[in-house]
């Protein structure tokens, strides 16, 4: 599950990978896959970056040791300059 959300992230096309992504989750809540494509999808201009932390913290939940998504944590609030964030 992911890959079509994996699939329009890499053509741009972020509101479609969006979709894909919900629509992963609800058939399975905990997806790994999903929750990061559905907050790549949501982190992108012109989407809430803030919104997108949801996806990211979720999955840090599911699968602590997900790195990935500590990553994208950081971009997110590099970008809105919110630098107080710490690990949990």
């Amino acid at each position: 599950m992911g890959a079509l959300s994996s699939l329009y992230i890499n053509l741009g096309q972020y509101q479609q990978a969006l979709e894909a992504a919900q629509q992963a989750l609800a058939a399975a809540p905990d997806v790994e896959n999903a929750l990061l494509y559905e907050g790549l999808a949501i982190s992108q201009p012109g989407y809430q970056p803030q919104r997108a932390l949801g996806s990211f913290e979720r999955l840090v939940r599911v699968n602590e040791e997900y790195y990935a998504a500590y990553y994208y944590i950081g971009l997110v609030y590099e970008s809105t300059q919110n630098y107080r964030y710490r690990l949990r």
